[in-house]
């Protein structure tokens, strides 16, 4: 399932192009907000988040970046393939 975007919902990137590891670069399309919501049920937050939309292979969906993170009040574990977070019950 894709989200369907076309250019009308891009915010236009005026930034320099992206460099690769392999020193290649790619010019972002622009950024995206959209609405993300992690847990369920009684673990549900969603937050507003920007998205740098890039046209490049990878092998994630999304990547969430600090300020993401920090609007979660989100604690992530990269050995543990987890991430603990306050909901609004304070859970």
């Amino acid at each position: 399932e894709t989200l369907q975007l076309t250019e009308r919902n891009l915010t236009p990137y005026v930034g320099s192009d992206l460099q690769g590891f392999n020193g290649t670069t790619t010019k972002p399309w622009g950024y995206v907000d959209l609405i993300v919501t992690v847990g369920a049920n009684e673990t549900e937050k969603s937050i507003k988040v920007q998205f740098l939309v890039v046209d490049c292979p990878s092998l994630y969906q999304c990547i969430l970046g600090r300020t993401a993170i920090a609007d979660l009040l989100a604690v992530p574990s990269t050995a543990h393939l987890k991430m603990k977070y306050y909901t609004n019950k304070g859970q």
